[in-house]
């Protein structure tokens, strides 16, 4: 067993905010409920993976996305033109 197995460091402030930003975006990509970040077996994945990292509440993460939906509505507000594609 290494040292690692006893001793957990504090995770990085960026690569907490890394960490935050994948969660966030495994959620709406794959069609997840905010809460998932509130079920246990959720936290204990997570804690197996890496000790020091703080899941933040589905209150924050609901936030964030909320802010970026603002960003991206704001940027396509402005827009001139707008061209959609699709796969069907």
């Amino acid at each position: 067993m290494s040292l690692t197995t006893f001793v957990h460091r504090p995770v990085l402030v960026f690569r907490q905010k890394r960490l935050t930003a994948l969660l966030l975006k495994m959620i709406v990509r794959d069609f997840h409920h905010f809460s998932i970040v509130e079920d246990k077996g959720f936290k204990d994945f997570v804690h197996a993976l890496n000790p020091s990292y703080v899941i933040h509440t589905r209150h924050l993460l609901v936030s964030k996305y909320q802010q970026a939906a603002d960003s991206v509505n704001y940027l396509l507000s402005s827009a001139e033109t707008v061209s959609l594609t699709t796969d069907s």
